[in-house]
């Protein structure tokens, strides 16, 4: 299953992430764009603080994604290197978190 958010200004669509997720074990970052006439603007923070906070995925531990070029972003998220292009964050506080609804 997947979870997406946006991120709209001025009556448009200006950003997209989704994360696949099975709700319980993992999420998987797949997709963060943010249109090139509005990036360095924070919207991608944004966005993944409204992922990281959804309540349909708080209690998954393992956060994963890939990318090229954003690590600092991602880093500023709590997310760590695995590889060049690979990285986690681990929700500690995932095991504490009530039961799904």
């Amino acid at each position: 299953m997947s979870v997406p958010v946006g991120a709209y200004c001025d009556g448009r669509q200006v950003g997209f992430a989704r994360v696949v997720t099975d709700f319980i074990a993992i999420a998987y970052i797949a997709d963060v764009f943010v249109d090139p006439d509005y990036r360095r603007r924070g919207i991608a923070s944004l966005m993944l603080d409204a992922l990281h906070g959804h309540p349909d995925i708080a209690r998954v531990k393992r956060w994963m994604l890939a990318t090229h070029d954003m690590q600092p972003v991602y880093r500023q998220h709590g997310y760590e290197d695995l590889n060049a292009t690979i990285m986690v964050r681990l929700e500690e506080a995932a095991d504490d978190r009530g039961p799904l609804r």
